[in-house]
């Protein structure tokens, strides 16, 4: 545990300066840790330094916008589609039972010749066993889509902002923007390590692809690049990439939700939260 103790210096001039230090909660008493002081700027610069690692290129936030309507729409669909073949499977499978079943019933069948009843119950049982199998699957196909548009399009926000936010945020505002962004924090040697939460490692290792200047763009229309001088632009795929990794971690995790969206609320009511226009999406 650590915990803050503030110390404060008077100069002979007259002048007073007050420092905040960080430290173990058992630098007293018979245990004592072996670990140094930090001073609070010092452990704040390394909580700035990784939330810069997050922040997007602007024509990239913009171009997630717009993105992420489409490509959750097109999800929706493509499961509803996978779940009207599997109702069409199962009704098929309960008429071949029905029709079975008349088969056997049937007056030109009093003798077997149409259909024995050992051929009858093997039939039966393997009608039988698919359709407690597709009713399994009619029972496990409730949408398994990735997170809906708006956690996602939050937590790519929350990153773009998290920087700036946290530099200039009150001590309350950046607690939350780091227990937002992971826990399990250790302090080894004056350096801090952060257990971010999986949608911020999958982006931060996403985003380092793009060191350096921010990619060129016209942003690619839904999926598919917009050539750019007669080339298609590479950083799309990348682009597209990045994005389905997020939703797919955010849809891992259980914890991000919640102090995400509280931050932002806040971040509505003072103006700090850019809310785009409808029809951007």
């Amino acid at each position: 545990m650590i915990t803050a103790e503030q110390k404060v210096k008077r100069q002979k001039n007259g002048n007073i300066h007050r420092y905040v230090y960080y430290h173990c909660t058992k630098r007293a008493g018979r245990v004592r840790c072996t670990q140094s002081v930090i001073e609070v700027k010092a452990l704040e610069d390394q909580i700035a330094v990784y939330l810069a690692t997050l922040r997007l290129p602007e024509p990239f936030q913009a171009w997630v916008r717009r993105y992420l309507p489409t490509i959750h729409d097109q999800e929706v669909a493509a499961h509803a589609e996978v779940r009207k073949t599997q109702q069409c499977a199962y009704a098929a499978c309960v008429q071949r039972l029905e029709n079975l079943l008349q088969l056997k019933l049937s007056p030109a069948n009093t003798d077997g010749t149409l259909l024995s009843d050992e051929e009858y119950g093997r039939q039966r049982s393997q009608l039988l066993t698919e359709k407690a199998r597709l009713e399994e699957k009619l029972r496990d196909a409730e949408p398994c889509i990735a997170p809906g548009t708006q956690i996602v399009e939050q937590t790519f926000v929350f990153a773009c902002h998290a920087w700036e936010w946290f530099v200039h945020g009150t001590l309350e505002e950046k607690r939350q923007i780091l227990m937002a962004v992971g826990s399990n924090l250790m302090l080894t040697n004056k350096i801090l390590r952060i257990d971010a939460k999986k949608p911020f490692v999958v982006l931060k290792e996403g985003l380092q692809m793009f060191h350096g200047a921010p990619p060129p763009l016209e942003p690619l229309n839904y999926g598919r690049a917009q050539p750019q001088n007669g080339a298609t632009p590479t950083h799309v795929p990348r682009w597209c990439t990045i994005v389905e990794d997020v939703r797919t971690a955010l849809s891992e995790t259980k914890d991000i939700s919640v102090p995400v969206q509280k931050l932002l609320e806040k971040k509505i009511h003072t103006n700090l939260y850019p809310i785009p226009p409808k029809s951007a999406s």
